[in-house]
């Protein structure tokens, strides 16, 4: 399996990864040309990841969409992330999406791992940076 995130952290002076060398050789091989970006790692609260997911997350889906083709107004493409990325809920009989709103830090940040594959594997970038939220 190809990753494109990597992560560990210095110790005392030694480094912790969650990889290995073969790992991040194996990646690197999948591209004629790639760059490597280092940054802290970003821990957000629900409020922050809400923020994000319907701002620059939604206008980056819209926009990588439109490349194919594929037109959706801001609340068409909340419905359809839902779809693609959620599971349905069942209550009282009567199945229906699951709301954004309810998602605790772990589904939401599971949530914003799984449209960041998404986009590597279909549009061949990550999401933007997370930091640009109002």
């Amino acid at each position: 399996m190809i990753r494109n995130k990597f992560k560990g952290k210095y110790i005392g002076g030694i480094l912790q990864a969650d990889w290995n060398f073969d790992d991040l050789k194996l990646t690197m091989r999948e591209y004629d040309e790639f760059e490597v970006i280092i940054r802290k790692p970003i821990d957000w609260n629900v409020d922050n990841m809400r923020k994000f997911f319907h701002g620059p997350v939604i206008d980056f889906l819209r926009s990588q969409l439109r490349n194919f083709g594929i037109v959706l107004t801001k609340d068409e493409c909340k419905v359809w992330v839902k779809e693609q990325f959620l599971d349905r809920q069942e209550q009282n009989g009567i199945s229906f999406l699951r709301s954004t709103a309810a998602l605790n830090r772990d589904e939401y940040k599971t949530l914003l791992k799984d449209i960041n594959e998404f986009c590597m594997d279909r549009f061949g970038c990550g999401l933007p940076e997370a930091d640009k939220i109002d």
